[in-house]
């Protein structure tokens, strides 16, 4: 997947903006922890990952990734690419 983390974070951005979620854009840096920084929680995490699914055109399996994983922007397109490799 070209670009993963590039597509990953605009998803990431629409998804706040949907939510009526205020970010800079300059504070998603790659390792921000979106559930420690409470910008998401763990209702609007399932949230963001079918919107990722959606949007990128892939499945999610918690059975072949760590959710645990996939807080920060930079590990989301980490673990997409390693599932999707």
């Amino acid at each position: 997947m070209p670009d993963l983390y590039a597509r990953v974070r605009e998803v990431v951005e629409d998804y706040f903006r949907g939510a009526g979620v205020a970010v800079d854009p300059a504070a998603l840096t790659p390792e921000l922890d979106l559930l420690d920084s409470g910008l998401i929680d763990s209702t609007s995490f399932l949230e963001l990952v079918a919107m990722l699914e959606e949007r990128l055109g892939i499945g999610i399996d918690f059975l072949e990734v760590d959710p645990a994983a996939m807080t920060t922007l930079s590990g989301i397109a980490r673990s997409l690419a390693a599932l999707h490799a």
